[in-house]
């Protein structure tokens, strides 16, 4: 369990990541992906009615289950994907055959507004190899043609009541249930055709046409959010309910505008011999609460610190910002997030400002890893200095919250003491302080959380000339040492995981998030047990799983990237340790 205080320095300095240098590709990758961005691109100047709420699919559908049964087969043998597509194609639409249709060409769709077309707001368009064959496979049932601006309707079978439509466009057929829907958005529909869908497949979201939509909706869904909130507020009788009641009204309010000032969002499904990827971007209106705070998550530089860890660190969190442009976003949230705190007292502004002061002083780069060590979880925050003196002197106005009455009020209601002890020892000539936390009074299975977390509840916070270091449980000091002193060997951004973590992550990334998941299970300890390592003993664990988000464009691109190597290594530590579950 963590301190206030230090949720609210963590957090915002967990504002800070890293830009990834551009890696070297050979010509044919890089004009691959020059063809890619500019069909993506060509894809966000496409626009529909106000009715349109999302479109997407894949430009050539077989080649897209291809290359996800490639990608499966790494791990276990799989039927080919594209069988199951015929097969629910007919199903669904009671086709006698589907010889007719052309799967290796595009598969393409669009969802328009339910309160607008009733019956069924999807147009599915799928190519065809040759249009009479697919007439000829259409069940006899309510053949009609020329229906309301649709050139061919019929019925499933004798009991249907729903009328199918078809209409073809060049080498497409197009299916909806809806009388009015081809027919009113023809336009759209053939620009959709005619435009390339890059990747394996995109989703864009028109994220302003369906708030527009379903307002009500979205609005009802908050209230009913808050509502539970505040009633597990109330029950928990804590004696600074309504400052928490508040703080998430306001979180749900910041959620409210932040969506009504996004424009769209779009996902993208990449998939290659070395992996999966899914990339989200998404588009703020201009001059919104979202186009600020994406502007002022725009990161520069690149992953220095990350050399500075060891090389067997299955964890890590690599983070930047730019912190003259996110002074007042940390500003901000650093002061609602100690309101709970405060109760009916109001949160000093001397905190806000010093936690603005720190990261300034700091420059904005910051890495946090996880070492399993022993029986414990060895974790150490590593973050650049800048002015070491204004650093130091922020820190001070921070620990001094901690002889805040109101502070002290709220750490005796959660049943914690915090023991702050400045300049407890110091390390080639740098202090460095010491926090300790206990909690006492909890249930029993908590406290036995609690005691496998002991490791955690002591911090050691140095700051040096250059370097800061944040070491945490009782080998807090050796690290601290290690760290400062130079003797702890790193070099984790050149292993293999680093290095495709931060290939594939977002353009300019101010947040990279890295596990190694197989690494991870073998060394973590519980109360002194980890049962699966001696069957993970030799397994492979090159390669992790990366979460990594940045801001490119003015949009803000999340990815969550899946190496192959990991889904092998994957596949061979389950069986080894299945038996030991």
């Amino acid at each position: 369990m963590r301190k206030p205080l230090y949720l609210a320095l963590m957090g915002a300095l967990s504002l800070s990541a890293c830009k990834k240098s551009a890696p070297v590709e050979p010509p044919a990758a890089q004009a691959k992906a020059a063809k890619e961005s500019q069909a993506a691109q060509a894809l966000t100047t496409l626009s529909g009615p106000p009715e349109l709420l999302l479109f997407g699919g894949a430009e050539a559908f077989n080649g897209a289950m291809a290359a996800l049964n490639t990608l499966v087969n790494e791990v276990t043998p799989a039927p080919p994907f594209s069988g199951f597509a015929g097969a629910q194609l007919q199903n669904e639409y009671s086709f006698k055959s589907v010889k007719g249709f052309d799967l290796n060409k595009s598969v393409k769709f669009a969802i328009f507004n339910r309160k607008v077309y009733r019956k069924n707001p999807l147009v599915l368009c799928i190519g065809v190899a040759d249009k009479e064959v697919v007439k000829a496979a259409i069940p006899k049932t309510g053949q009609a043609a020329d229906v309301e601006g649709n050139a061919l309707s019929y019925l499933k079978s004798e009991r249907s009541k729903r009328p199918i439509y078809l209409n073809f466009i060049d080498e497409h057929v197009c299916i909806t249930r809806d009388v009015a829907i081809y027919p009113k958005n023809q336009e759209f529909i053939a620009k959709l055709l005619k435009t390339p869908i890059p990747h394996q497949g995109m989703v864009f979201f028109e994220l302003e046409n369906l708030l527009a939509a379903y307002g009500a909706e979205f609005e009802g869904g908050l209230k009913q959010v808050e509502q539970m909130m505040q009633m597990g507020i109330a029950a928990s009788q804590v004696s600074n309910a309504a400052q928490t009641g508040a703080l998430f009204t306001q979180l749900l309010q910041r959620v409210r505008v932040g969506a009504r000032s996004l424009k769209r969002a779009q996902v993208a499904l990449k998939l290659g011999a070395d992996g999966a990827r899914v990339d989200l971007k998404l588009t703020p209106k201009a001059d919104g609460a979202a186009d600020a705070v994406f502007k002022a998550l725009a990161s520069t530089g690149d992953h220095r610190l990350l050399d500075r860890l060891p090389t067997d660190t299955p964890l890590f969190a690599s983070l930047k910002i730019d912190a003259a442009k996110a002074d007042q976003l940390l500003a901000d949230w650093t002061t609602l997030s100690l309101a709970p705190v405060f109760g009916d007292k109001p949160v000093d502004p001397k905190y806000a400002q010093a936690i603005s002061a720190y990261i300034k002083a700091l420059g904005g780069e910051m890495l946090m890893g996880m070492r399993p060590e022993g029986k414990s979880l060895g974790m150490v925050a590593l973050f650049e200095v800048k002015d070491a003196s204004a650093a130091r002197a922020a820190q001070t106005t921070l620990m001094s919250m901690y002889t805040d009455p109101a502070l002290q009020a709220y750490y005796t209601q959660m049943k914690m003491s915090v023991a702050h002890q400045a300049a407890a020892y110091q390390v080639a000539g740098v202090d460095v302080d010491v926090v300790k936390t206990e909690v006492t009074g909890l249930p029993p299975e908590a406290q036995a959380m609690i005691g496998l977390m002991g490791e955690m509840m002591t911090q050691n916070i140095a700051l040096g000339e250059k370097l800061g270091v944040i070491s945490y449980g009782a080998e807090g000091k050796a690290q601290i040492e290690g760290y400062l002193k130079g003797t702890i060997k790193g070099g984790l951004k050149a292993t293999p995981g680093a290095t495709h973590a931060l290939k594939y992550a977002a353009d300019a990334a101010f947040g990279v998030f890295y596990i190694n998941p197989i690494d991870l299970a073998r060394r973590l300890e519980l109360g002194g047990m980890n049962p699966i390592a001696p069957a993970l003993k030799g397994v492979e664990s090159t390669h992790g799983l990366t979460l990594s988000a940045g801001v490119s464009g003015g949009d803000l691109q999340i990815v969550i990237d899946v190496p192959t190597t990991l889904l092998k290594q994957g596949k061979a530590a389950f069986d080894k340790a299945k038996g030991s579950f």
